[in-house]
């Protein structure tokens, strides 16, 4: 089974995690992923970060223009020579169908014997203008299976007439080094809830600061992250007369959430559903999980999927709710261990990097069962 994955995520090594698990996984796997040369990320130039030769994946960098610009990104060198030198059965296009870079490669490959995998994590519909919708059009007839991030992408998928196969795989995370963590000895207070992540408008988070007015004075709030929105609120913390419980922290580098994750007793993600985005996935919520950690999470997007019965769902923008869910938890400690319980299962069966990597691997092997060749969308 041979396999091209292209994706511009790729360039950095972390973002290859999954590949990694499948090749370590199922030795009949062959697999070649093409990425840019390096990307540029605002200021930030991120530059090709080479794998080891253990690992099995053959990397190919590619040359772009327009690099940086995700929807109109392409490649000047590298794609039609990948698909010439490694004569892959699947292709897989780890970009959204209304790319630039989505839209060549499934050009290139029109003609040849491979079955063709469409990505996407969109999940609220939008119509968007020529070229991109003519490129999306495009992908999406071509495609023999659609892999997802989110439930509501598939439906998205389906109402812009998309009718093949199509899964939602997940993100994935490294949940051998949580469960490290939670092995050593781990302080809790047991009366701390926190968030890690943006400070912005979609993230609600003063919906959480009012909820706190509604709970015990003895359980305290620590906010993990930075944004345009940290100055109102702390403004809002003073005014609500609850700044002694809620402190701020800066953002932390990845390699320090877990420690800071498992200190907490309960995390929340409060986030809104805005008119142009609504939560693809939270993947600090399963960081959460994995933790030991018990999820609350709003009823915005994909959160409820994430969560499961792991944790607890709360009406997105109603405080009183949020207030209603976090009384309900510690006020019973047997429901703490409970779900904290599940949520080290869940986060282990379906969003560690091997179960991640099953997921994908079974796409593959779908496409190209024997007598599976008329699995295509519109063609």
């Amino acid at each position: 089974m041979k396999v091209l994955m292209i994706s511009h995520a790729g360039v950095i090594d972390e973002n290859r995690r999954r590949l990694y698990a499948m090749l370590k996984l199922y030795p009949d796997l062959d697999m070649a992923l093409l990425v840019p040369a390096f990307w540029r990320e605002k200021d930030l130039k991120r530059n090709y970060e080479a794998g080891n030769a253990r690992d099995r994946l053959n990397l190919i960098k590619g040359e772009v223009y327009n690099n940086g610009n995700i929807n109109m990104h392409w490649y000047r060198r590298g794609l039609r020579e990948a698909l010439d030198d490694f004569d892959p059965d699947i292709l897989h296009i780890d970009e959204e169908p209304y790319s630039l870079a989505a839209f060549q490669a499934a050009r290139v490959a029109s003609g040849r014997d491979i079955k063709i995998i469409a990505f996407s994590f969109q999940n609220i519909y939008k119509r968007y203008p020529w070229p991109f919708r003519s490129m999306e059009r495009y992908v999406l007839e071509r495609a023999d299976y659609a892999i997802t991030g989110n439930a509501d992408a598939i439906s998205i998928l389906r109402r812009k007439g998309c009718a093949c196969p199509a899964r939602v795989v997940p993100p994935g995370v490294d949940t051998s080094i949580y469960r490290e963590q939670r092995e050593r000895e781990v302080s809790r207070s047991g009366r701390m809830i926190g968030y890690m992540g943006r400070f912005i408008p979609g993230k609600g988070l003063y919906i959480l600061l009012k909820a706190m007015t509604e709970i015990d004075s003895d359980i305290r709030l620590r906010l993990i992250g930075n944004g345009s929105e940290e100055k109102g609120l702390r403004q809002a913390a003073r005014e609500l007369g609850i700044e002694d419980r809620v402190s701020f922290q800066d953002l932390l580098p990845h390699h320090q959430v877990p420690g800071q994750m498992v200190q907490l007793d309960a995390f929340v993600l409060p986030s809104l559903t805005m008119p142009n985005w609504k939560e693809q996935f939270g993947r600090v919520l399963v960081e959460a999980m994995a933790g030991g950690v018990v999820p609350i999470g709003s009823s915005s997007g994909e959160i409820p999927n994430v969560i499961g019965s792991a944790g607890l769902i709360f009406q997105e923008g109603n405080h009183h709710d949020l207030a209603a869910r976090i009384r309900e938890l510690f006020s019973d400690n047997a429901l703490r261990t409970k779900l904290a319980d599940r949520g080290r299962r869940r986060a282990e069966e379906i969003f560690s990097w091997e179960s991640v990597a099953a997921a994908t691997y079974a796409v593959y092997s779908e496409l190209l069962e024997e007598g599976n060749s008329d699995v295509r969308c519109n063609r």
